[in-house]
């Protein structure tokens, strides 16, 4: 989708419908296409090891969703201007 569609930036949880959120964040991250395009989690999976996988897999920021949604807008919108600047 993210390859068809290509938006600024994807953010998605780590649990998803078909394949897990980390498994779709190295197939954005790893594609040629895609791989411009930032990831952020926002997840209610919160513990060091998830926040660890998820990084790992190529996410540029990972949020549990107990932090306040002013917070994400703002990251969003950081990670938007830096991106756009480097494309």
């Amino acid at each position: 989708m993210a390859q068809q569609e290509k938006p600024d930036l994807v953010l998605m949880d780590v649990r998803l419908p078909v394949m897990d959120g980390y498994e779709a964040c190295r197939e954005i991250t790893s594609n040629p296409v895609t791989k411009h395009i930032p990831v952020i989690f926002l997840s209610a999976r919160g513990q060091i090891e998830e926040i660890r996988l998820g990084l790992s897999a190529g996410a540029v920021d990972y949020f549990v969703k107990t932090v306040f949604a002013g917070t994400i807008k703002k990251r969003i919108q950081e990670l938007l201007i830096t991106y756009h600047l480097r494309g």
